[in-house]
């Protein structure tokens, strides 16, 4: 366990990086209009989704490479990641749903997405 502390926190926090910032980049270069939902994603949750997701990872990478026998750090990595990766894929179905029904199996695969990524952090 303590060989692969060091690169899964690398791991988890660049795909933590990348899924946030590529979520708020898509935002600003395909404004697409928001999908009303009952899930309440809006470009502040998108944002808002990206810095928790970042937070939880910087922390979760610490907490593995000094106790890499200490659970929480690798829950904290897994969790930030799947933030970061349901604001990536809620910007995604806005896009897709955008684009009209070609688009629409896309959409509907990125939606399922955005829920089951933020579910993972749910229970925490």
């Amino acid at each position: 366990m303590t060989r692969a502390a060091g690169p899964f926190a690398l791991v988890g926090l660049v795909v933590t990086l990348l899924g946030g910032v590529a979520a708020i980049m898509l935002r600003i270069i395909d404004p697409a209009p928001v999908v009303p939902s009952t899930f309440g994603f809006a470009d502040l949750s998108l944002v808002s989704f990206g810095v928790l997701g970042v937070t939880f990872a910087l922390v979760g990478s610490l907490l593995v490479v000094r106790l890499p026998g200490n659970a929480v750090g690798w829950c904290m990595v897994v969790v930030g990641a799947s933030y970061a990766l349901a604001a990536l894929a809620a910007a995604v179905t806005f896009s897709a749903v955008a684009d009209g029904p070609p688009s629409a199996t896309n959409a509907g695969l990125a939606a399922w997405s955005a829920v089951l990524f933020s579910m993972v952090g749910a229970p925490i």
